[in-house]
This record gives structure tokens, sequence and C-alpha cells, in this order.
């Protein structure tokens, strides 16, 4: 019998990622290299695999650090970008547990199963299902004027735009000098932020999704309640006309 259910496991369901947060946390690289050793593994004990499917970590305290849970967040995302056999759902949305580490059931765990079960339709099992059951992933980071800063994803965006002060808290801009967001537009698959002032010629910036905001008006996200996938320090291509 356990041979017979080791050649029907189809699928790996995956959440983890807090205890490689604390400190200075795991180098992205390195949770990579350790996740694909891993991966490895799983298919030489159930050779059937077909999809894995990874639920980025949110970004609670539990112990971590804001840093390291930067480093582990862009991991799992460059997992899902590069392999075709990794989906990966975000946990921004959800409601944390009082211990800002686990998730309650409701708006917690019953959405891990609600928000994963139509891509395991679609892969497992074949079924036709809508493109916004993913989570919307970022392609691109570009300045198209000195103040101008565009945001491109992969699929069609709420056009609900949340608060300032929510945008504020979750993009973080690094490398720009004093600039800041002050407004935010959303058209399409495309989030325009408008900056304070030039961020600065020559200079290696960056933007990053955080992602501290629960509920999803709080969030930038698809047409169907799902929040962006986490990014960070994300290049930003200067097209500018200071750029040049």
């Amino acid at each position: 019998y356990l041979q017979i259910l080791k050649e029907n496991v189809r699928a790996i369901l995956w959440s983890q990622g807090e205890a490689n947060s604390f400190g200075v946390g795991l180098a992205t690289q390195s949770y990579i290299n350790l996740f694909n050793d891993l991966k490895a593994s799983w298919l030489n004990d159930f050779p059937n695999i077909e999809h894995f499917y990874m639920f980025q970590t949110r970004d609670g305290d539990c112990g971590t650090t804001a840093g390291g849970r930067l480093k582990i967040k862009e991991a799992q995302r460059q997992l899902a970008l590069n392999d075709a056999t990794i989906s990966i759902m975000p946990t921004t949305g959800m409601t944390l547990h009082n211990d800002n580490c686990h998730f309650p059931y409701t708006n917690g765990y019953e959405k891990f199963a609600t928000r994963i079960y139509p891509l395991v339709k679609r892969d497992i099992y074949g079924e036709t299902q809508p493109q916004n059951i993913e989570a919307p992933m970022i392609l691109s980071a570009k300045l198209l004027s000195p103040t101008t800063l565009e945001i491109e994803t992969n699929m069609t965006l709420d056009s609900n735009v949340p608060s300032l002060a929510n945008i504020q808290k979750d993009y973080n801009l690094t490398n720009v000098g004093s600039a800041s967001i002050t407004a935010a537009q959303i058209a399409g698959s495309k989030i325009t932020f408008t900056l304070s002032t030039y961020p600065g010629f020559g200079r290696a910036s960056t933007i990053s999704f955080i992602g501290t905001n629960a509920a999803s008006a709080n969030n930038i996200k698809n047409d169907n309640d799902i929040e962006l996938v986490n990014f960070s320090f994300f290049p930003i291509q200067d097209l500018s006309d200071n750029g040049n």
C-alpha cells in the first residue's frame, strides 16, 4: 500500500519560510538552492509529482526580521518565476493569528484552500480556469519621466487604489535619494507611482513590495482579490530624459 501511495502523489503544497527569516536571514540564492534540493528529494520519493504549490511567506513578525523576510519572499518569487512546475500564492491579504506567525481559519487557512484549489483543478485535473486564479507578478519597473514610475504586471489589475498611506507603507524604494511615492493609479496591468522628486542619475534604484497590510481593500490586487506576489529590491530601469 505504501508503494501504491508513493506512486500516486501528484502534487506538493508548501508553506514555509519564517524559520529562515531570523536575524540577517538566509540568503535568497541559498533558499533557492535548498528548496531545489528538497524538490529533488521529493521527486525521488514520489516520482509522479506533477506540480508544486508554494504559499509565499506572510510579512508577520514571528520573531523574524524585515530584512530576513525580504530575502525569503524574493527567493520564493524567483522559484515560481523560473520553474513552470511551481506556482506561488501570496498570503498578504490574510489575517494573521495573534502570534503574528500563523493564521486563523477564517480569512486564513480557509483562504489558503480556496485560493489554491482552482490551480490544482487546472494543473492536476485539467479543468479550464480563468487567468485571474493566479497571483499578479511584477514584470518590470520603469522610470518613464523624472517622477513617473511604472510597474508592469502580467495580468489585469483591479483599478481600485489603496490609500496612499498603505501604498507608502508597503512599497519601499531604495537608492532613490529623498524621492518618495506621492500618488498612485492603476490602469490595466500597470501601476503608476508619482514620485516627489527624481531619484537621481546613476543610482541603482530598486522597489520592494513588502506586503504588511491585511485585507484585500488595502492591497493592489487582480479582479479576483488576489494580491501581487511580494518582490524585493526589484531594479528600476531609468528611461527618463534625466537618465540618458
